[in-house]
């Protein structure tokens, strides 16, 4: 997509002329069927600060999957990570005046986004991406030159199709919230503390979905690392949580396993200076956790052998680890890197990963 410089976004005030005098024939006025709307243009993001040119950042990480790694599913398990980056592309090039490039994005997440969504997602996801990508879609409309009877009548039939929000049941207004999440944490740290806000109330709504509990968990790290803080263990327990909900979910475990390496450096560093009748005991808990995280990298690896960003964050985890666990198994993580580049060799993050990789190989090298 051809994205020129970005402008200064409008308010979204007066997103529509004579909003109030547009009467939808039921009783209800266009302005209160807006506020029961869900999307991007009704979260506040003009509120947001951050330093990044949206569109450019946003466009950039999409132009990064290749169409035919999508239609082989290799890129399956971040469906819905592509699917909020889009929505929220297509709102800043929205309130950019770049209505026809939003309008395009959202008639191609129509045509293949929700038919993926229908074939692999929970069934309690559908209703939500539907609001979702309808909502959007109207704003986007009301936000066009059309006539204010095209408006009346585009909304009428938009409606036709999405479920309102303050009718969805519990878990379907959970999806919503983790959306708001997904959208709050491109926004630095004033972003990442909403969006943990907003995980935090779709795990209130929906306690047994997983995907509630690995957020949660995820943005606490994000934002402890923003801050430079303690790693709590309360971050654990939301991974680990997810874990045991859905022990199939790899992308879980890889999580899992960066959190237990971290803690467990914590650790180390806090103690090892301490003089303590228990020295034994508390070596033997760190080699174990340790151990667990290692293990975790090399399940992993083993079987995410197509995902690169998994890859990637196991390559450079795995070798993180005290050399006394990585030494061993070094070869590894270098053959999980370089498969990684095969794989998508125009992929900043992973070429950055992989120079972090052989720096610790010479460091490593050096030291022997």
């Amino acid at each position: 997509m051809n994205i020129p410089e970005e402008k200064v976004f409008s308010n979204l005030d007066n997103v529509v002329d004579e909003l109030e005098s547009i009467d939808l024939g039921d009783g209800n006025k266009l302005e209160d069927i807006l506020k029961d709307l869900e999307c991007p243009f009704t979260w506040n993001l003009d509120e947001m600060e951050t330093s990044r040119n949206m569109i450019h950042y946003l466009d950039s990480f999409l132009s990064l999957i290749p169409d035919d790694m999508v239609e082989e599913g290799i890129e399956e398990i971040f469906t819905t990570s592509c699917f909020i980056k889009n929505i929220t592309l297509s709102y800043f090039l929205t309130m950019n005046g770049q209505n026809v490039q939003a309008t395009e994005i959202i008639d191609n997440l129509k045509k293949t986004c929700c038919i993926r969504f229908e074939e692999t997602e929970s069934e309690k996801l559908i209703p939500a991406i539907r609001h979702v990508l309808s909502a959007t879609e109207i704003f986007i409309f009301l936000r066009s030159n059309k006539t204010i009877r095209e408006k009346q009548n585009f909304v009428e039939d938009a409606r036709l199709n999405m479920k309102s929000f303050s009718n969805m049941t519990n878990e379907e207004k959970a999806c919503i919230h983790g959306m708001k999440s997904s959208v709050f944490g491109f926004f630095g740290l004033g972003g990442n503390l909403k969006a943990l806000n907003e995980a935090k109330a779709a795990l209130g709504l929906d306690s047994q979905e997983a995907e509630w509990w690995f957020i949660s968990g995820k943005l606490m790290g994000r934002i402890r690392r923003i801050i430079k803080s303690d790693i709590d263990e309360e971050e654990i327990k939301m991974i680990e949580k997810a874990v045991e909900l859905d022990n199939e979910n790899l992308i879980y475990k890889v999580f899992l396993a960066d959190v237990i390496r971290e803690y467990t450096s914590a650790i180390f560093r806090k103690t090892k200076n301490q003089v303590d009748l228990n020295t034994y005991e508390l070596e033997k808990d760190i080699d174990n956790l340790y151990q667990k995280a290692l293990d975790l990298y090399l399940y992993c690896i083993e079987k995410l052998p197509s995902c690169i960003k998994s890859l990637s964050r196991c390559a450079i985890g795995l070798v993180k680890l005290p050399k006394k666990y990585s030494s061993k198994y070094f070869n590894i993580a270098e053959e999980a890197i370089i498969m990684s580049l095969e794989l998508h060799p125009n992929c900043p993050y992973v070429h950055h990963i992989a120079g972090m990789i052989y720096h610790k190989k010479r460091t490593f090298q050096v030291t022997e």
